[in-house]
C-alpha cells in the first residue's frame, strides 16, 4: 500500500492498465484454448469421406468439432451444396469473418503496450518536477528529504512499465 502512496494516481494507473490488459491475454488464451480443444486430428478422415462423396458424414464432423476448423469447413459445404462455385469471394467471406473473432481486443493490447511505458515516463518526470520544485521552495536541512521522497516516487512509477514492456 505504501508503494502505491508513493507512486501517486500514475501508478494507480499503470496498475490498472495493467491488469486490464492481461485480463485480456488470458481471456483471448482461453479462446484460443476453446477453439482448438478438439485438435486437428478429425479434419483428415473427414476430408477422405468427403472424398468418397459423403457430404453428410463430412457435416456430421463438422458439427461434432465446433470449433474453427468446424465452422469454416461447414460454411464451405454449405456453399458447395447450395449449388454456387465455391470461389476466392466466398472464401475470403469466411475466413474475415473468422479471423474478426480471433483479432478481436489485439488492439487494446497492443495500445495498453504503447500507453504504459509512457505512463512510466509520466511518473517519472512528474517526480522530477516536484524534486526540483522542491530545492527552490527549501534552503533547510530538510531538503535532503523532500528530494529523496520525490526521486522515490519518480523511480517507483517507472519500474512498474519497464516490467510490463518486458514480459
Amino acid at each position: 500500500m505504501e508503494l502505491l502512496q508513493h507512486g501517486g494516481w500514475v501508478l494507480i494507473a499503470i496498475f490498472a492498465l495493467s491488469f486490464f490488459t492481461w485480463f485480456l491475454i488470458v481471456r483471448k488464451w482461453f479462446y484460443l484454448r476453446v477453439e482448438t480443444k478438439d485438435g486437428f486430428d478429425w479434419v483428415e478422415p473427414a476430408m477422405a469421406s468427403l472424398s468418397y462423396g459423403d457430404v453428410n458424414s463430412m457435416k456430421t464432423a463438422c458439427r461434432k468439432h465446433p470449433g474453427l476448423a468446424g465452422r469454416m469447413m461447414l460454411a464451405a459445404l454449405d456453399i458447395f451444396e447450395s449449388g454456387r462455385e465455391f470461389s476466392r469471394k466466398h472464401h475470403r467471406e469466411i475466413v474475415e469473418r473468422e479471423t474478426a473473432g480471433l483479432k478481436r481486443y489485439l488492439g487494446l493490447v497492443a495500445a495498453a503496450g504503447t500507453v504504459l511505458p509512457l505512463l512510466g515516463l509520466l511518473g517519472t518526470v512528474l517526480g522530477m518536477t516536484k524534486t526540483f520544485g522542491a530545492l527552490t521552495q527549501h534552503t533547510s536541512g530538510t531538503v535532503n528529504a523532500l528530494i529523496a521522497g520525490d526521486i522515490s516516487q519518480a523511480l517507483i512509477t517507472t519500474r512498474p512499465a519497464c516490467v510490463v514492456i518486458s514480459a
